[in-house]
């Protein structure tokens, strides 16, 4: 445990936000763990308009 908040303070510190599951929830409810995950990513990640480097949306 003590590994692990110095693992998530240094990645902070950084700029970085960590998730954490236990291993019991990924093995019991990985539908759950991804869920979880694909919600953090859509409330998080802005979608960047423009597009980068010329790219187009997909129809």
């Amino acid at each position: 445990l003590a590994k692990d908040r110095l693992r998530t303070a240094y990645l902070q510190h950084h700029g970085l936000e960590v998730l954490r599951f236990s291993n019991l929830d990924v093995i019991r409810n990985l539908e759950g763990v991804l869920t979880e995950i694909l919600s953090w990513i859509e409330t998080r990640t802005p979608h960047p308009n423009p597009l980068p480097n010329g790219e187009r949306e997909l129809d």
